[in-house]
């Protein structure tokens, strides 16, 4: 049998080769959506004889981002370093994987969500000292996905929890409750103001319509420009 594997675009079916193979099966494998990715990871985990919880799965996703086979080698990782069966505790991972205990986009997340001023502008300082650990761009779409959420809370804040958990894709109700805190802090119009921002620093860090200031500069604005 041979196996022919096509990465990283789309195979274009109007090549001659698509159409020779179309009778010899072709299995085209399409990136999970960010709201997949908790349960891929859980299931994934299984599959290596390591446990996790929903948050832990969570917190792969949101730090590791949509990139299967990255995730695959974190995970191999991890179950490398626990003896077969055991449940991987958050400070498993944080130490294994290299997440920051105290200054990770989780943390920033929720001090931004709590409008904790003090706590938002430190992990933004300790980021903008540490941009190889924790790139804008990644940071960027962390809190937008975080804030996007978060305006779909604010829109269904009179649901039961296990409503609202299937409306924001979550895995585990237990993340109902910090969507709720933070749609009872933002109005909608302020979210949609924020993800317009979010946007704009995104577009900056790619140099569109930014000749001079630095990733720091650019997430300490943002963060600024949502508190205020």
């Amino acid at each position: 049998m041979v196996v022919l594997v096509h990465k990283h675009k789309s195979f274009d079916k109007r090549l001659a080769l698509a159409k020779a193979m179309n009778d010899h099966g072709v299995f085209e494998s399409k990136k999970l959506y960010e709201n997949q990715l908790p349960a891929w990871i859980l299931q994934y985990g299984k599959q290596k004889g390591i446990a996790m919880d929903d948050k832990i799965a969570q917190m792969l996703a949101d730090y590791l981002g949509n990139d299967l086979s990255k995730i695959a080698n974190e995970v191999d990782k991890l179950a490398i370093g626990v003896s077969k069966g055991s449940k991987l505790t958050i400070e498993m991972v944080q130490d294994q994987i290299g997440i920051s205990k105290e200054f990770n986009v989780f943390e920033l997340q929720k001090a931004l969500g709590e409008k904790n001023r003090a706590k938002s502008f430190l992990i933004a300082r300790y980021f903008a000292n540490n941009p190889k650990e924790n790139p804008i761009q990644l940071t960027v779409i962390n809190l937008f996905n975080y804030f996007q959420k978060a305006m779909i809370a604010v829109q269904n804040l009179g649901d039961g929890d296990a409503v609202l958990q299937k409306k924001l894709g979550l895995t585990s109700s237990f993340f109902v409750k910090d969507y709720k805190q933070v749609a009872r802090n933002y109005s909608l119009d302020k979210l949609r103001e924020i993800l317009l921002i979010i946007r704009s620093v995104d577009l900056e860090s790619k140099g569109v319509y930014n000749k001079s200031k630095d990733d720091g500069q650019l997430l300490t604005e943002l963060v600024f420009n949502i508190l205020r």
